[in-house]
């Protein structure tokens, strides 16, 4: 796999349950502005991952508050 240059729109990290969970999502568009389909979006420290959806959607859902490294890789 290579790291990849993408432009990552991210959602807030918005709470769900309990007030220390919460969820990332937002859409990995390509350098003209094109959904990116089949993008691996991780959280290595938690050892997560989500694909990109068709759309360039992804989510990640029950997060600890704080910050996360996201990795975005491509194969």
């Amino acid at each position: 796999m290579r790291l990849a240059s993408l432009i990552i729109a991210l959602a807030t990290l918005a709470g769900s349950a309990p007030a220390f969970a919460g969820e990332l999502a937002g859409r990995v568009h390509d350098a003209r502005g094109a959904p990116a389909a089949g993008v691996v979006l991780a959280i290595p420290a938690l050892g997560v991952e989500a694909v990109s959806a068709a759309d360039g959607s992804y989510r990640f859902a029950d997060l600890a508050a704080g910050e996360h490294e996201l990795a975005v890789l491509l194969e």
